[in-house]
C-alpha cells in the first residue's frame, strides 16, 4: 500500500477507501458496557414520540448488526476528521491526517477495536506486524557459537584469536 505524500494526495486517497468501505444502513448506534470482563452491546435509536433514547440488547445471533453499528461510528468519525482536514489545509495549517486517523481508532475501547477494522494500518498496527517480522536470537551476534581453548564463548574469531594468544603465554 503505497500512501501519497502530500497532505492534499492523502485526503483524496482515504475519501477513496471510505467510499469503497461497505457501510450498512443501520438505524442508531453502539452503546457497549463493560459486565466484569464481558461487553455487552445495545443498539441505540433515538425515539421521536417518546422524546428519549431507548436501548435493545444486541446477543449473539445479532453480532454482524453488532459490527455493522461499530463501522458506521468509525466511518462517521473518520469522514468528520477528513472534513476537518481539508478545512485545515484550505486555511493553509498544518495537519497530519493519518495521525488524526490513528487517533479516533486508539481512542476506542478494546471491544469496539475488535469489531472495527481501521481504514489504513494504524502506526502500532505497522511496528508490531514489523516487530513480528523481526529475528530474533538470543545470542546477539550470530548463531554460531565459538569458544578459546579455555572453554570460554567468545563473540567473533578474530576475538578467539586473541583470546588463544593472550591465554598462551
Amino acid at each position: 500500500m503505497r500512501i501519497p505524500r502530500s497532505e492534499w494526495g492523502r485526503l483524496a486517497w482515504l475519501r477513496k477507501l471510505l467510499q469503497r468501505l461497505e457501510v450498512a444502513d443501520v438505524k442508531g448506534s453502539l452503546k457497549i458496557v463493560m459486565k466484569g470482563n464481558r461487553p455487552e452491546y445495545y443498539q441505540c435509536i433515538w425515539n421521536a414520540e417518546k422524546n428519549k433514547i431507548i436501548r435493545n440488547y444486541l446477543n449473539k445471533e445479532n453480532m454482524h448488526l453488532v459490527k455493522y453499528l461499530a463501522t458506521k461510528s468509525y466511518c462517521e468519525a473518520v469522514k468528520k476528521v477528513l472534513d476537518q482536514t481539508e478545512y485545515k489545509l484550505k486555511s493553509y495549517r498544518p495537519t497530519d491526517v493519518l495521525k488524526e486517523i490513528d487517533g479516533i481508532y486508539e481512542s476506542y475501547p478494546q471491544a469496539k477495536m475488535e469489531l472495527v477494522e481501521p481504514i489504513v494500518p494504524t502506526y502500532r498496527m505497522m511496528v508490531e506486524k514489523w516487530k513480528a517480522g523481526c529475528i530474533r536470537s538470543d545470542y546477539p551476534f550470530g548463531s554460531g557459537e565459538i569458544y578459546t581453548k579455555n572453554g570460554e564463548r567468545v563473540r567473533s574469531k578474530s576475538e578467539k584469536i586473541l583470546a588463544d594468544n593472550f591465554s598462551d603465554k
